[in-house]
C-alpha cells in the first residue's frame, strides 16, 4: 500500500473519526490494514473537505499543515451559544446587527498574524482529556483555555444572507476556529456572534467539487483518487542513484551543495525519501519505502 492523499466530502453531523474509521474499514473488507489519519480535523458541525492520508503520509502532518485552508461560513450576529454554534445553548443576545458598512470596514482588522482564543467546546485537551467532553459531561474541571497563534490570509463578505446572517470567505492556516472568529467579529461590532453553518471548501490542491461523496465511499474510487505526496506537500526533487539512496538508508550522510531545507528522494521515478539539506550533507526525515531493490 504506497503512503497518498486523498479527500473527502464530510457530511455536517459526522466527526473526522468516523471518517477515517470508514476508510480503515474499507480497507479491511479487502485484507489490507491501511494507517489512516487526516490532515485537519472538521468539527462535527462543519462539513466540507477533509484531507485524508494513508500510511506514511499520515507523518507529513507537520510540513502539510502550513498550507492555507478556505471556508465559507455564516455568521448570525445578535446571540451568542456556549459552543458558538447554532447548536449550543443560547447565552446572551444583543438587538445589535451590524450593517453591511460596518463589516466591511472591520474585516482588514483580522488580517494576518494573531493570537486566538480556541471555543471551550473544542477539541483542544485538558490533562488528557478533550474540552468538549468535559464541557459536554459536566465534569467537574475548572480551566482556561490560552490563546493560540493563528494566521488569517484574508477574510471577505461575500453576501447578506437575512436579517441577522451574512456569508464570509475566509483563508486561514491550521489551527484557527472559524467559531472564534465570528465570535471575534462580532465582539468588534459590540454584539454578539455565532455560526450557522461553516464548509470547509479547499485544503491544499483539495477542493470540495473534487472531494469524494462519504455515503458512497469505496476503494474503487479512494485508489482512482489518490495524489502522492509530492503533489500534495511541495519540495524539490533530488534525483539519486540507488547506491547513493542505500547509503543513506545505513546511515552515510551524503555530500550535496543543495541550499538548506526539505527535498524528496526520488530513484527511477519512485519517492525513496524525504531528507534534509544542512550543512551541506544529506540527511533523512522520513523513509518512504523499508526496502530498495536492486
Amino acid at each position: 500500500m504506497k503512503s497518498a492523499f486523498f479527500a473527502v466530502n464530510k457530511p455536517r453531523g459526522i466527526s473526522s473519526a468516523m471518517v477515517t474509521n470508514k476508510v480503515k474499514w474499507l480497507y479491511r473488507q479487502t485484507g489490507q490494514k491501511v494507517k489512516v489519519g487526516n490532515m485537519g480535523t472538521l468539527d462535527v458541525d462543519a462539513s466540507g473537505v477533509l484531507v485524508i492520508a494513508l500510511e506514511k503520509a499520515t507523518r507529513m502532518f507537520q510540513y502539510y499543515s502550513v498550507m492555507p485552508k478556505t471556508y465559507e461560513t455564516i455568521i448570525k450576529f445578535g446571540v451568542e451559544t456556549d459552543t458558538l454554534d447554532s447548536t449550543g445553548t443560547v447565552l446572551k443576545t444583543s438587538e445589535k446587527i451590524p450593517s453591511i458598512k460596518e463589516l466591511n470596514e472591520c474585516l482588514s482588522s483580522f488580517i494576518g498574524a494573531q493570537m486566538q482564543l480556541p471555543p471551550k467546546y473544542s477539541a483542544k485537551k485538558i490533562n488528557g482529556e478533550r474540552a468538549y467532553n468535559i464541557m459536554r459531561n459536566n465534569l467537574d474541571v475548572d480551566f482556561e483555555l490560552k490563546p493560540k497563534e493563528i494566521k488569517i490570509y484574508d477574510i471577505k463578505l461575500i453576501e447578506q444572507v437575512d436579517e441577522e446572517s451574512f456569508k464570509f470567505e475566509i483563508i486561514c492556516s491550521t489551527g484557527t476556529y472559524i467559531r472564534s472568529i465570528a465570535r471575534d467579529i462580532a465582539k468588534y461590532n459590540t454584539t454578539y456572534g455565532i455560526t450557522t453553518s461553516i464548509i470547509r471548501t479547499k485544503s491544499s490542491i483539495f477542493t470540495l467539487e473534487h472531494a469524494l461523496n462519504f455515503e458512497t465511499l469505496n476503494i474503487d474510487d479512494i485508489n482512482k483518487n489518490l495524489c502522492s505526496l509530492n503533489e500534495v506537500v511541495l519540495f524539490d526533487v533530488i534525483k539519486l542513484s540507488k547506491e547513493d539512496n542505500r547509503k543513506l538508508l545505513n546511515g552515510i550522510k551524503l555530500e550535496t551543495d543543495f541550499k538548506t531545507g526539505f527535498y524528496y528522494i526520488m530513484v527511477e521515478d519512485e519517492l525513496t525519501m524525504l531528507v534534509e539539506s544542512a550543512n551541506n550533507k544529506l540527511n533523512i526525515v522520513l523513509n518512504l519505502e523499508e526496502k530498495i531493490n536492486g
